[in-house]
């Protein structure tokens, strides 16, 4: 895809569908400059397609985005095995953060998720791997978040944004957090 091309993507697709990378990486060819490039391009911090609405967040479209872009998607859409899917299919159901944390349990282990310290997902980004830091929390919005290779979080949500700092988004609720890696 063209830059101008997705340029226009990235403005204009819906946060329900897919949207397909201009720049990926992939297992084998990981690199923590060609994750930040990845990161880079979705423009997070100022990107309508993540912006927060009075109803919602979109912090699970933006990991969808990331990790699709790095061939080991966390899904948006899920079919009856809970498998990524498309919109359309037959089946689909939309995911949430809080959903997300469980699929990571069950369904993430499978496809290639492996749970670590927060210390070793940030070694982990710092060599390129794909890494996220994922909150469920019961009564209220969970929240999941991509770990960057300096350590930093990228994330949607009520903050949009790259370089914040772990302590300030997750500082309230720490240690209910696990972090995810995928080699």
């Amino acid at each position: 895809m063209s830059p101008k091309r997705w340029s226009h993507a990235l403005a204009t697709t819906p946060p329900w569908q897919a949207l397909p990378a201009h720049i990926t990486s992939t297992q084998g060819a990981r690199s923590a400059a060609a994750y930040a490039d990845v990161l880079g391009q979705f423009c997070v911090g100022s990107c309508r397609r993540y912006a927060p609405t009075k109803m919602a967040t979109y912090c699970n479209i933006f990991v969808w985005d990331v990790t699709r872009a790095m061939g080991c998607e966390i899904p948006h859409w899920i079919d009856a095995d809970k498998r990524g899917c498309e919109p359309g299919d037959a089946g689909a159901r939309e995911t949430t953060a809080n959903y997300l944390a469980g699929w990571l349990e069950d369904v993430g282990r499978a496809q290639g998720w492996e749970q670590h310290t927060r210390r070793m997902c940030a070694s982990l980004a710092a060599l390129g791997f794909p890494t996220v830091a994922s909150l469920q929390s019961h009564g209220r919005h969970g929240h999941i978040a991509m770990v960057s290779p300096d350590g930093t979080l990228a994330q949607a949500g009520e903050r949009c944004g790259t370089g914040l700092l772990v302590a300030d988004v997750l500082g309230w609720c720490i240690n209910d957090v696990t972090w995810w890696g995928h080699p």
